[in-house]
């Protein structure tokens, strides 16, 4: 890996979320992969108009990049996790 990239990579793991135990990492994990995508869904839904089909993804994917890829919704929750979140729905369906 070059510099630049552990560099990045350093930075990137400095930012991630710190946990006192497994337990309360894999609680608050959770709680986020349950509250994240119905946050995005509450604030953006009728906009975005999403059904749990694979080709939805696409759809909500170019409502990011147009929407200006906005990193947080309006209660501070991660756009790009909960399309994450979104995304691992739509492929296990």
């Amino acid at each position: 890996m070059s510099r630049r990239g552990m560099i990045a990579a350093k930075q990137y793991a400095e930012d991630l979320p710190k946990f006192e135990s497994l337990s309360i990492a894999e609680s608050a994990l959770l709680r986020a992969k349950e509250q994240t995508p119905g946050a995005l869904l509450d604030q953006h839904g009728e906009a975005l108009s999403l059904d749990l089909s694979r080709e939805r993804l696409k759809r909500l994917e170019k409502w990011h990049i147009e929407y200006g890829r906005p990193e947080a919704g309006a209660g501070g929750y991660s756009i790009p996790h909960a399309i994450g979140w979104l995304g691992i729905i739509f492929q296990t369906i």
